[in-house]
């Protein structure tokens, strides 16, 4: 198995969908929309109790991703970062 003796090792969490971003243009709905169906849509309206709104929590991983990239980003001994992610959560 091939190795990399200059690469990162990421290991961070980010829930974008939780900021309801990645759905469709044609599916804008005012801001609000999906969090008060999401009980309709999947099972965390039922078993996570945080005290952040969806926009809130989705916000908090993705500093912590952005933080750790750009610490990554900065040291010279890193030659290549790999992230993967199944929906998008930066700019291309």
């Amino acid at each position: 198995m091939p190795t990399c003796t200059r690469c990162a090792t990421l290991s961070r969490r980010s829930s974008a969908w939780y900021d309801y971003s990645a759905a469709p243009e044609h599916l804008r709905y005012p801001d609000g929309h999906f969090a008060r169906i999401k009980g309709s849509l999947n099972n965390d309206a039922e078993m996570i109790d945080w005290p952040w709104t969806d926009v809130e929590f989705a916000w908090r991983l993705r500093q912590g991703l952005v933080g750790k990239l750009a610490r990554l980003d900065r040291d010279a001994s890193i030659r290549s970062v790999v992230v993967t992610t199944h929906v998008p959560i930066f700019e291309e």
